[in-house]
């Protein structure tokens, strides 16, 4: 006969997946079985890497904005073109990779 217990689940909290790994384990709490979560930072070189990888994605989504022939103003350009120069300062940010202050896209 194999000893088996009953185990509450618990929601897998919150987290970026670039920069971080979430890790289960089971405890007994109060006398019963609990799923818990443990958030822990991942290498900073793949957190960098994961980041910038997610930023070039966004600056590839947006090179459209910046052409010759894009059908935007001169005004919807220019905020465009800062949102871009703001991704691409991302690796500057004081708190970079775990941290990132994303820029807002314009409308």
């Amino acid at each position: 006969m194999h000893n088996a217990y009953p185990v509450t689940l618990t929601d897998v909290p919150d987290y970026d997946s670039a920069t971080h790994r979430a890790m289960q384990r089971v405890q007994l709490i109060n006398n019963i079985w609990t799923q818990t979560w443990t958030v822990e930072e991942i290498s900073y070189s793949r957190a960098c890497s994961n980041i910038r990888g997610r930023r070039n994605v966004e600056l590839s989504n947006s090179d459209w904005t910046q052409f010759t022939d894009s059908p935007l103003s001169s005004e919807k350009k220019s905020e465009w073109s800062q949102y871009r120069a703001n991704l691409r300062s991302i690796p500057e940010q004081e708190e970079f990779p775990y941290n990132v202050n994303w820029p807002t896209k314009p409308e």
